[in-house]
């Protein structure tokens, strides 16, 4: 119900959305949220979503990255959070529908949510991941050029054609079921 918030919704920098919920990121760093089950009730990290820098959502759960590179993460245990320990400063941060991956600062990615929907950590180094359209995987392109998937088979996440090189630099691009991948 947003009129339980509404008086708190002022300096609004962001908005940013799960499935059922909404989180509001203000111009002073603080977090307002409202909605359902999925992340609308941050009372349990609300104490900790101050000096906030941006958010992200998958459908089912948020992550806010605070200025001093460290995460919140709330909504649904099972899609993400689930703050993985150690995680700070992330270069980027994707989602998919169901879980988030990480590209750490020596280009490792950590993943966390659902585990058979892309919430496992794939091993190897990363130039770049992408998960944003793809339901229930991710695809990533490795230090050297070669293509990577994880996630659920039927999306995408099988690594069903894997490629040893020549795609450093290329642009990922995914839908609900598959990922393409555009040269430079």
């Amino acid at each position: 119900d947003i009129s339980l918030v509404s008086g708190s919704l002022t300096d609004i920098k962001e908005i940013y959305n799960t499935i059922n919920a909404y989180a509001a990121l203000k111009t002073d760093g603080t977090v307002t949220t409202w909605g359902g089950s999925y992340g609308g009730d941050s009372s349990s990290v609300q104490a900790e979503l101050v000096n906030v820098d941006t958010i992200y959502a998958n459908q089912y759960a948020f992550v806010a990255v605070k200025t001093d590179g460290s995460l919140v993460c709330w909504g649904d245990l099972n899609s993400g959070a689930n703050c993985p320990a150690g995680l700070t400063n992330p270069k980027s941060i994707v989602s998919n529908q169901y879980a988030f991956a990480a590209i750490t600062q020596t280009d490792t990615v950590v993943a966390w949510g659902n585990s058979m929907r892309g919430g496992t950590s794939p091993s190897g180094t990363f130039e770049q991941i992408y998960g944003y359209y793809n339901g229930r995987a991710f695809a990533g392109i490795k230090t050297g050029g070669s293509l990577f998937s994880w996630g659920e088979n039927l999306r995408g996440g099988d690594n069903a054609y894997p490629v040893a090189s020549g795609f450093s630099g290329a642009t990922i691009y995914g839908n609900a079921y598959a990922f393409v991948v555009v040269p430079t």
